[in-house]
């Protein structure tokens, strides 16, 4: 095999990988779903409903809360980096980054390949929450209607 063959292989199977564990998530919401919508319509009381509204709520505003914790890292990752490139500058004499790379002070691939990590790091916490938190936003706005049915058909609490 290749070395080429070899990392696409390597890719595949990360990927896969990957797929995998998003889809066990996937499914074990899914099952979490249908075990809470079975309770709701066959055994809830009005206090259970209400239980249950409150820890619905409060895992949407923690959702929420992680949304509006990851846009604002999202938007402080380029302040964060130039903050870094001027403390490099500031401690050798305000020096300009190349100015310290002509003179070996400093590696400029390594201020480089920090600031893709910084923006890697934003893209894939942003990636994932879009991705599972969404679902777990939709099963959200679901159990919030079967809750207002039952409770209205319990007649109202």
């Amino acid at each position: 095999m290749s070395e080429k063959e070899y990392k696409t292989t390597e890719a595949q199977r990360r990927a896969q990988k990957k797929w995998r564990e998003r889809n066990r998530k996937r499914e074990a919401l899914q099952s979490a779903k249908r075990a809470g919508i079975f309770f709701i319509k066959n055994h809830a009381i009005p206090a259970d409903l209400e239980q249950f509204k409150q820890a619905v709520e409060a895992r949407e505003k923690d959702i929420e809360s992680a949304r509006v914790a990851i846009k604002d890292f999202q938007t402080m990752t380029p302040v964060i980096f130039e903050l870094f490139c001027e403390v490099l500058a500031f401690e050798d004499g305000t020096k300009t980054l190349n100015q310290m790379a002509a003179e070996g002070r400093i590696n400029l691939e390594m201020v480089v390949n920090f600031g893709k990590e910084c923006l890697k790091d934003v893209s894939d916490m942003w990636g994932n929450l879009d991705k599972m938190d969404y679902e777990e936003l939709e099963s959200i706005k679901e159990f919030k209607r079967w809750i207002n049915k039952y409770e209205k058909d319990m007649g109202g609490m």
